[in-house]
Order: C-alpha cells, then sequence, then structure tokens
C-alpha cells in the first residue's frame, strides 16, 4: 500500500501501528524469555505465540547483524519501506537511538520480499482490545 492514497481527490497519509508486535519482535522477549504471564502482553503473546513468530524473528535478526543495527530499527524500517508513517512509543532513550538508524537505513528489495514471506509464515493476527 502507498503512503499516500487517494480520497475525495485529496492525498491522505498512512499510518501504521503496533509494528514491534508490542516489543514481540524487538528481540528481548522469546519462547524461553517470554514476557510476565499476568500482563496484558504475557496473555496477548504466551510462549507459543512467540514460537509462531519464529519465522519472521529470524529474518529481522539477520537483518539487524547485517545492517548493525537493532531488531527495532529493521521493523521501523520496514514500515517506512512500505511507505507508511509509523507509530513509535518512545518510552527509553534507546527507543531513539533506533528511530534514528532505521531513518538512515535503506531495505533492499530482497530484504522486504524476505520480511514480508516470513511474516505470512507466522499466520498470527492479534487484534488490538480496540478491534
Amino acid at each position: 500500500m502507498g503512503y499516500w492514497i487517494i480520497a475525495l481527490q485529496k492525498e491522505l497519509p498512512i499510518f501504521s501501528y503496533m509494528i514491534l508486535e508490542q516489543g514481540a519482535l524487538t528481540g528481548v522477549y522469546t519462547e524461553q524469555q517470554p514476557f510476565a504471564k499476568i500482563s496484558r502482553r504475557g496473555k496477548a503473546y504466551p510462549p507459543s505465540v512467540l514460537r509462531s513468530l519464529s519465522p519472521i524473528h529470524a529474518v529481522v535478526q539477520q537483518l539487524a547483524a547485517t545492517y548493525q543495527v537493532s531488531n527495532t530499527a529493521i521493523l521501523i524500517a520496514w514500515a517506512i519501506a512500505k511507505r507508511t508513517i509509523p507509530i513509535i512509543g518512545i518510552t527509553k532513550l534507546h527507543h531513539i537511538k533506533s528511530l534514528k538508524e532505521a531513518v538512515g537505513l535503506r531495505l533492499t528489495a530482497n530484504d522486504m520480499h524476505r520480511l514480508a514471506n516470513n511474516a505470512d509464515l507466522t499466520a498470527i493476527s492479534i487484534p488490538g482490545e480496540w478491534e
């Protein structure tokens, strides 16, 4: 989908949200190191779901190592390359570093293809409470 869509003859930006899956794709949380069970994120992303995210996790980690950036930077750069405006929550100083890394990162068409294909392999849909 493009960064701009035409609606009533006006260009509108597309915003992407939850691109980090509430932190589940950052690399901090894994099946072996899950969210706290009693937390909202722990209920939405139990170890079984974190295991299902492994196809996309593997590619994100490979690309992060290749480009020498954080997993978060890869995911933000992916959203930007898809011509969306990612909604980023900044609550810690290292979040700003990841955002700066992402802004300067240009993923290749092959990178984009690998990310999309592996995201599809997860076959996961976790709607927010509002959906």
